[in-house]
């Protein structure tokens, strides 16, 4: 029954996306746009987000609609986490602070600027490419820079380019730059989102552990199997952070700006605490699907579950 219920969710159509009143684009015109329609809204952006559901600025926009996935996932642990996370964006557990301490960190990050690596010649260039790149992708919203203390809830932070590497359709190891946005970096009140946020009440983050687990697995299958083939496979998730919405009161939290250009970030950016425990809820229940299909020759025993109980006995397959 599992499978086959798979099998229906995977040729099951996706409702087309409906229309929102933003423009995503990098101009003077599309940002002046932007502007009067949070005005319109009383410069509150849940207010827009609410009024057109289904548009690619509502939450969950990226992934099938909860009525479909919930056949499939209702008896998974992690299922009522999924619901709120595709209902209501992804939600950081933090300490609140007062309004004076987050205009003055305001003041402080508009004089500052961004970080050295994307305030040079290569980095600024570097940083309007990704930054552009969310914005055709409609992952960031583009304001002009001086209306950003109007929107409720509004908070700066420092833009850093990190260099990591990839390798090429052909094997070949090339540079990949990514954008980071820097909640640890702190202004005057010292307290910086990363700072803020409450670490014990985060989700458990397993797939940081991956590696370990893997390393550990193989060590496992090796001993009880010393001259079978282990064969494995690696599955790149393309922008999964970017495809997590993240909740309307810290999208406001994770403005960045350059130039005229102030570029709201809707989804999880990379650079705060609470971003991987937000996305290992979705990583968990795609591992547990993964182990659910694999069906290994006898005597190869399974990966062990990541939950005390393991699914299929929660399900009513």
């Amino acid at each position: 029954m599992f499978v086959q219920l798979l099998e229906s969710l995977c040729i099951t159509e996706c409702p087309a996306p409906t229309l929102h009143p933003f423009i995503f684009d990098c101009t003077t015109a599309a940002c002046e746009h932007n502007q009067a329609i949070l005005t319109a809204y009383q410069h509150n952006l849940g207010n827009v987000i609410k009024d057109f559901p289904g548009s690619s600025i509502s939450y969950g926009s990226e992934f099938r609609p909860l009525n479909q996935l919930e056949p499939l996932l209702l008896h998974h642990p992690s299922w009522p986490k999924l619901n709120d996370l595709f209902t209501h964006g992804s939600r950081y557990p933090v300490q609140h602070r007062n309004p004076e301490d987050r205009l003055q960190d305001i003041k402080f990050f508009t004089e500052y600027g961004n970080h050295k690596s994307a305030s040079t010649v290569t980095g600024i260039t570097l940083a309007t490419d990704l930054l552009t790149g969310d914005v055709n992708t409609q992952r960031a919203l583009p304001i002009p820079s001086p209306y950003v203390l109007s929107i409720i809830g509004s908070e700066l932070c420092a833009l850093g380019i990190t260099k990591q590497h990839t390798i090429s359709p052909t094997g070949e190891i090339m540079d990949k730059h990514r954008a980071c946005h820097d909640h640890t970096f702190p202004g005057p009140s010292k307290q910086s989102l990363n700072t803020r946020t409450i670490k014990t009440a985060l989700e458990p983050c397993y797939y940081g552990h991956c590696l370990r687990r893997i390393i550990n697995y193989i060590v496992y299958l090796r001993s009880k199997h010393p001259s079978t083939p282990i064969v494995m496979l690696k599955v790149d998730l393309d922008s999964a952070y970017r495809r997590v919405h993240a909740h309307l009161s810290f999208a406001v939290q994770c403005i960045v700006f350059l130039g005229s250009i102030a570029y709201l970030l809707l989804r999880l950016p990379f650079g705060t605490t609470a971003a991987p425990s937000g996305f290992c809820v979705i990583s968990e229940i795609i591992c547990d699907i993964a182990n659910e299909l694999l069906q290994g020759p006898p005597g190869i025993p399974k990966p062990p579950p990541h939950h005390s109980t393991p699914w299929s006995q929660l399900s009513t397959y």
